[in-house]
């Protein structure tokens, strides 16, 4: 075999080898999409505008931040938001199952995501909520309750 010919070889090893590898990669993240991921239920207490003084503010926005809390509380648990819709234009990142939803005033990602930290595949799970600039000024506001969780090794 000439060096030539062994170059090309090892060319063609490499290439089926990330070949396999992102083959592997892709079906871990479609089993693991396909999973259930640990919530946080309702009940154990989601407020994400508790300490705002609401009784200060129009009926308007006191409705949006209402609807906005719901939502925010609704995907923390794990359910769809009950006042925000799909949002059309909205194409999920590959081997995804994050979602982004828009409500009167706002938007909410309700994220679902698998990664690797350290080697260890992790769901990265929660409500991401961006208040628009009508309701937060002088720029819109995001809040969060993204986590990241252990995701049972599959069988």
């Amino acid at each position: 075999m000439t060096p030539a010919d062994a170059s090309r070889h090892d060319r063609v090893l490499l290439s089926l080898a990330k070949a396999k590898v992102t083959t592997a990669l892709t079906v871990l993240s479609l089993v693991a999409c396909s999973r259930e991921m640990p919530s946080q239920s309702i009940e154990q207490g989601c407020e994400p505008f508790r300490d705002l003084a609401l009784d200060e503010m129009s009926p308007h926005d006191r409705e949006t931040l209402s609807n906005a809390s719901s939502d925010f509380c609704a995907i923390l648990a794990g359910a769809p938001p009950p006042h925000a819709r799909p949002s059309p234009d909205f194409t999920p990142p590959p081997n995804s199952g994050t979602q982004l939803y828009l409500g009167q005033g706002y938007r909410i990602t309700a994220m679902r995501d698998y990664r690797f930290v350290g080697g260890t595949a992790v769901g990265v799970v929660g409500p991401v909520l961006r208040l628009d600039a009508g309701i937060a000024s002088p720029e819109p506001i995001e809040v969060s309750q993204v986590r990241m969780v252990g995701v049972p090794p599959t069988r």
